[in-house]
């Protein structure tokens, strides 16, 4: 708590579960998610932040998963099955892991479609948290 009695939280980054390679800038939760955007070709998270998926089942965002905006991300590329970057206008994000890290696994799923604001979703098994 800082002294205005507000918690603080302090910044972790996201990497790699198999061989450790950060995939996040620095991040810190989201507390006030009147800050999430869900207009069209916008960031659903702002820059520096994530949120923890409290979905059900195949609802987005999916429990347990990071959420953050694609511009944290780091050490990442497009998976080689193009499949999995499905979409319209962009990757929809919904048929699975479409990055992997730079060592070749798969970390997170790109959202980045037209029809919808992007954000990418690492699940909690891919990835581990870490503080800096």
């Amino acid at each position: 708590m800082d002294k205005a009695g507000r918690e603080v939280m302090s910044e972790l980054v996201l990497r790699c579960a198999q061989c450790g390679v950060t995939v996040s800038n620095p991040v810190q939760r989201l507390l006030d998610l009147s800050r999430l955007s869900s207009a069209e070709n916008t960031a659903y998270v702002p820059t520096g932040y994530f949120i923890v998926g409290e979905g059900v089942g195949t609802e987005w965002p999916r429990f347990g998963h990071f959420v953050l905006n694609p511009g944290d991300l780091l050490n990442v590329q497009p998976h080689s099955d193009a499949s999995r970057s499905a979409g319209c206008c962009g990757p929809m994000g919904i048929h699975g892991p479409n990055l992997v890290c730079s060592g070749g696994h798969e970390v997170a799923a790109l959202q980045a479609d037209c029809w919808g604001p992007a954000s990418v979703s690492l699940p909690p098994e891919l990835v581990r948290a870490t503080d800096q």
